[in-house]
């Protein structure tokens, strides 16, 4: 799992002269807006929180409003930056200026050349020695929006789930979500349990499935997995039972409780390895979880989280795979 990556403190973007005078459309980042006026479309709420704090219009998606100008902020994740610049494009006036910008270690030379394939030849309107800037004129070339598979729910059924751009694990099953998935059945019967950083939802409504008295809280800080988590809960016939929020992990959770909370918590924040999320994760979940209820996490082996996790509650492992770990912290 990842999250956002801080915004950029030298930002090409804002040099004079790269975005044109009046408002804009800002897809991954708020910064532009808060100079030009505009709306943010911002899908991670942590950074949908801070833009709410500066008093900025921000948007977990694109509205149907179009604008002069969209500024793309590249992310971690071809598919989910060729979704944002799908997006962008479609929200320009005829005649609007599409910009992108990015850190080469995120991959904006080869981000600007498929982009070129499709619309010519971009201009080069800042650059700095590992960021570049570049914009194009809207013409009536469509981009196209890229779409995903449905991915296997994972529970041993033949069920699957529908994602979408930008969503973790969009393409396939997650190892990490696959181990957790495989020692359900080793796990007492809760009434009420969450599924923390849900994501499509594998885990939360494939504990839904197995245990028909239960219900479950499934909460994500990106917009995208909310949205289809809950589609996919309608899908399964598991609505009734399950509520999905637009959660942050440095927010408390709204419930308490918990007999059981599952995670496979993010490990990174953009291109970088962090686990301060995952921590937050583990205090919100530890705090809302019933006496006697459980905690358990999936992470790989080498994260170190058996001590925070210590400082919480007893800890155990479950038996898993090589390459990830189960540890179960009672409350």
């Amino acid at each position: 799992m990842s999250g956002p990556a801080d915004l950029p403190t030298d930002d090409p973007a804002l040099d004079p002269g790269v975005l044109l005078p009046g408002p804009l459309v800002e897809f991954q980042g708020w910064t532009a807006v808060a100079r030009h006026g505009g709306l943010a479309v911002l899908p991670w709420r942590p950074q949908a929180r801070q833009a709410d704090i500066a008093g900025l219009a921000t948007s977990p998606r694109v509205p149907a409003t179009t604008f002069p100008q969209a500024l793309v902020r590249l992310t971690k994740g071809r598919v989910a930056v060729e979704a944002d610049l799908a997006e962008a494009w479609g929200a320009l006036t005829p005649g609007g200026r599409l910009v992108l910008t990015g850190p080469k270690e995120l991959g904006i030379t080869s981000a600007v050349k498929r982009l070129e394939a499709l619309l010519g030849p971009g201009e080069v309107v800042a650059q700095r020695a590992h960021q570049k800037v570049v914009a194009w004129v809207r013409t009536s070339t469509a981009l196209p929006r890229p779409t995903t598979p449905r991915v296997a729910l994972g529970d041993g059924s033949d069920l699957t789930l529908g994602t979408a751009p930008g969503v973790f694990s969009h393409d396939a099953l997650d190892e990490g979500t696959a181990t957790l998935l495989a020692v359900l059945h080793d796990l007492p019967a809760p009434r009420a349990l969450a599924d923390l950083g849900c994501g499509a939802g594998h885990l939360g409504l494939a504990a839904l499935r197995r245990w028909p008295a239960a219900t479950a809280w499934l909460g994500d800080a990106d917009h995208r997995a909310v949205t289809v988590a809950t589609d996919n809960a309608r899908d399964l016939g598991l609505a009734p039972r399950a509520t999905v929020a637009w959660w942050d992990a440095h927010e408390p959770l709204p419930i308490t409780g918990l007999d059981l909370v599952l995670t496979n918590p993010p490990a990174h924040a953009g291109a970088a390895t962090s686990t301060d999320a995952a921590l937050a994760m583990f205090r919100a979940a530890h705090a809302a979880l019933a006496p006697g209820g459980r905690l358990v996490v999936v992470a790989n082996r080498q994260l170190p989280y058996e001590r925070p996790l210590a400082q919480l509650g007893r800890v155990t492992t479950m038996p898993s795979g090589s390459r990830f770990k189960v540890c179960v912290c009672h409350g």
